[in-house]
């Protein structure tokens, strides 16, 4: 089991109920509960390390609650912004005694995909805010460091050849 097998390398795994609303909640919610025991027994030297925050009850105090009943019609509908925003934040609330540091930085308002662009790449200027977190670059740049991906790994074939008549371009 993979899960088992992260535990046992000393990583931290959090079990925490998903947003009710869903038609099959209660069956994923017991699956979940029944898969976290298996973990747990696998990883048995380090079962510290698998924590489950599911009761076998559901309890008013799991940041589910934080949806209210917001139904969805199909799957592949969205919840209202407003009711996730309200979950994440009484998520952050639930598992804060287990994380080291923030999961998120809420905003107030919703940005749209240009807002976001542009503010990564300015914060992009100062570097990572975190150790572990690689600087945003836009998908252009990215482009020009791999070009030469191909012969780096010993292959013969060039990236502008694999292009046709855009040669060299993008």
């Amino acid at each position: 089991m993979a899960l088992a097998a992260a535990a046992r390398r000393g990583v931290k795994i959090l079990a925490v109920s998903g947003p009710k609303g869903e038609n099959t909640w209660d069956t994923h919610r017991r699956h979940m509960i029944e898969t976290m025991e298996t973990v747990r027994q696998a990883a048995a030297a380090m079962r510290a390390n698998v924590i489950s925050l599911l009761s076998q009850i559901p309890s008013i105090d799991e940041p589910f609650v934080a949806m209210g009943f917001h139904k969805r019609k199909t799957p592949s509908e969205q919840f209202p912004p407003e009711a996730v925003r309200n979950f994440l934040l009484e998520l952050q609330k639930y598992v804060v005694a287990h994380v080291r540091t923030e999961l998120f930085h809420p905003r107030n308002k919703v940005l749209n995909r240009v807002q976001l662009y542009k503010m990564r790449k300015r914060n992009a200027m100062n570097g990572p805010s975190f150790r572990n977190q690689e600087p945003f670059r836009p998908y252009r740049k990215n482009c020009r460091e791999n070009r030469g991906a191909f012969k780096r790994a010993g292959d013969t074939r060039s990236w502008s050849s694999s292009r046709g008549k855009h040669r060299g371009r993008y």
